[in-house]
């Protein structure tokens, strides 16, 4: 297959960890012909949308990938035979713009995973369609709300799901990512406080204390089917398991609680055909559904579990 892997630029990977890395060395042992480009790198000409990628020569183990020099004349979209979104969030105008010039392809070329569902579904949303949609009760996922303006008020119907006055709670960024500016307060009215002094809307959450002893689960569905999981630990005295945070990894049966939210992530995953997806489920309460580039899988091999890389693949070229 002729491969277009669109990511962040390759200098700001970890070569040792990263997943990207990981799947496109298991594509170049399949031959594959792969290139690279950012999201800068795509653009339109009159109605079509083009990239000005860069050929991966090679990318050793624990090392990052070489290139040809980047291509002088643009290809169109329509060149490769499928599309790897893999950018990391933030989900901003810049990532918006990216899907907006290649969604139009989606019946030509593709897409893993398709730039339509990454603009319909925010990870951090997930869970709450997931409700709506009768996939989920509202008690498998952790009492949250966004604020939106200085002026608060709460119904009466959700005074008994927010973060009281008493409890420790936390706030994230909606468009943050791998824990950046995740924050803990001693009160809600502190976290609120700050929030109303942000240009950006912010989450509002309990603090769990099991993510200090027990940290979070990951877990990987590829087209709809669970693949494995692992347990995310924090670092002494931080509240993040993100292993790019400084979290260690293990391997944790799943409770019967968290198995039935894999259970129907797995439905909500296959009716909406997302190919790729790391859940995250804290407290076993759903915490994130990420689907635009989902970390770990160097992590899951090395300790023992499934080959995430390779069921990529085997997966993607059934899509030929």
């Amino acid at each position: 297959m002729k491969l277009l892997i669109i990511a962040n630029p390759a200098a700001q990977l970890f070569p040792q960890s990263d997943s990207t890395l990981d799947v496109l060395r298991e594509a170049l042992r399949r031959d594959h012909t792969i290139y690279w480009a950012t999201d800068l790198d795509i653009g339109l000409d009159h109605e079509k949308t083009i990239v000005t990628p860069q050929k991966v020569l090679e990318c050793k183990e624990e090392s990052l990938p070489s290139f040809e020099e980047k291509a002088k004349t643009p290809f169109c979209i329509t060149e490769f035979d499928q599309v790897w979104i893999r950018k990391n969030p933030p989900f901003d105008s810049g990532y918006m713009t990216l899907c907006w010039l290649l969604q139009s392809y989606e019946d030509k070329v593709t897409f893993l995973s398709k730039p339509s569902l990454l603009l319909r579904m925010h990870e951090k949303f997930i869970p709450f369609l997931m409700v709506n949609e009768g996939f989920l009760k509202p008690e498998q996922l952790i009492p949250t709300r966004m604020t939106f303006s200085s002026t608060e008020f709460l119904s009466q119907s959700s005074k008994s799901n927010i973060p009281t006055p008493e409890i420790d709670v936390i706030t994230k960024p909606w468009l943050g990512f791998g824990g950046d500016g995740v924050k803990r307060w001693n009160s809600y009215d502190q976290a609120l406080a700050f929030t109303h002094q942000k240009d950006e809307r912010t989450l509002i959450q309990p603090f769990i204390p099991e993510v200090q002893s027990y940290g979070d689960r990951r877990v990987f569905f590829l087209k709809g089917k669970y693949q494995g999981d692992f347990i995310r630990l924090p670092k002494k005295n931080s509240i993040l398991s993100n292993l790019a945070q400084g979290g260690t990894a293990k391997l944790s049966k799943l409770s019967e609680k968290e198995q039935l939210i894999c259970d129907q992530l797995e439905k909500y995953l296959d009716k909406h055909k997302v190919f790729f997806v790391g859940a995250d489920i804290l407290a076993e309460r759903l915490s994130e559904v990420n689907i635009t580039s989902p970390t770990g899988f160097v992590a899951l091999k090395e300790l023992g579990g499934t080959n995430l890389a390779k069921k990529y693949l085997d997966l993607a070229e059934t899509l030929e």
